[in-house]
């Protein structure tokens, strides 16, 4: 575990943006949930601590990416809606763009590797309709950016960042505010990382309203590309990465997140496939199944390693995403 330097100090022009983006996102013409806490009562005896779920599975995407992408769209111009939209995604961002473009009749190309389980790719496609190009091409995310970046440069159409851009970190922010707005008493709220937009919105959020409260990161140990980050200063590509947890497998953090809130986060974390298998098959076999996906289920596989500093605590774990597939759950995930 690294513990790192908090300032507690977040950039106000982000805040504006996320209160903005709040505002958008409770349009009559928004996908968007509002997300409700729920106390877990056998991790909380578990842990002797005050555990809450905050799980974005009811989403209309099952995953908190509409947020983000919504925001994008939503706050786009005339011009550059007639431009189209192009993005690279592990699965659930290209849902977001694609639901998004569908109500607001944008032509978007997304681009995903060939690693993303088909039924992300299947909704992708039920999501977005006519208005969405779907194109599988490259072994990781970042090899799949590459391409949608030059395909977005060759045909002048918007890039959208699934994580490096500001609207889209906004977006993910609002998430924050409705945590901090359900609960008085809060210590902790552990946040799974991919490429960083998520922990920058809601570290940002959180952290201008209550500066006490410790925003912890979990990363899967295969892909902990903020914690290579922090060890270089700055974002670097990993040499090696494991893409077993695909919706937080990038080999690169976002150099904007990283610029804008890297400071806000107080610990970080990485687990390994196995505890996130673990935490998954655990969620799925409740009475009351939260069928979350593998880095959905991040923060849950994370409380094992934060059990000394969670005691006594209150902590609210972020549930990002449930779009896994029976199947893959039955053959290769279940523990």
């Amino acid at each position: 575990m690294s513990t790192i330097e908090t300032l507690h100090s977040v950039n106000t022009d982000l805040l504006a943006e996320i209160y903005s983006a709040q505002d958008v996102l409770r349009d009559s013409d928004s996908p968007v949930l509002e997300t409700k806490l729920t106390y877990d009562v056998g991790l909380s005896d578990r842990y002797s601590a005050d555990i809450w779920l905050a799980s974005e599975l009811h989403q209309p995407i099952g995953a908190y990416k509409i947020r983000g992408a919504h925001n994008f769209l939503r706050t786009m111009t005339d011009a550059d809606r007639s431009r189209g939209v192009v993005t690279a995604s592990a699965g659930n961002h290209a849902q977001g763009i694609a639901l998004s473009s569908n109500i607001l009749g944008v032509e978007c190309a997304l681009f995903m590797p060939i690693c993303t389980p088909i039924l992300k790719v299947q909704q992708v496609a039920q999501h977005g309709g006519r208005y969405t190009t779907i194109k599988l091409v490259g072994e990781t995310f970042d090899e799949a950016q590459n391409h949608a970046k030059q395909y977005a440069e060759d045909w002048g159409a918007l890039y959208a960042s699934p994580f490096d851009h500001t609207r889209v970190i906004a977006g993910q922010g609002t998430w924050g505010l409705e945590i901090v707005d359900s609960m008085e008493d809060l210590d902790m709220v552990i946040c799974p990382v991919g490429g960083m937009g998520l922990i920058a919105g809601i570290g940002t959020a959180i952290k201008s309203r209550r500066s006490d409260v410790r925003i912890m990161g979990v990363e899967p140990e295969g892909a902990a590309s903020l914690t290579h980050a922090y060890q270089l200063g700055e974002p670097y590509p990993l040499e090696r990465l494991d893409t077993f947890v695909d919706g937080a497998a990038v080999k690169t953090v976002g150099n904007l997140p990283f610029n804008l809130a890297s400071h806000l986060i107080s610990d970080l974390v990485t687990v390994d496939n196995f505890a996130v298998r673990r935490a998954t098959t655990e969620l799925w076999q409740r009475p009351s199944p939260i069928k979350a996906e593998l880095a959905g289920a991040l923060s849950v596989a994370a409380l094992n390693v934060y059990a000394q500093e969670i005691t006594g605590k209150s902590v609210v774990c972020l549930v990002t995403g449930g779009n896994l597939s029976e199947s893959r759950f039955q053959e290769e995930i279940r523990v």
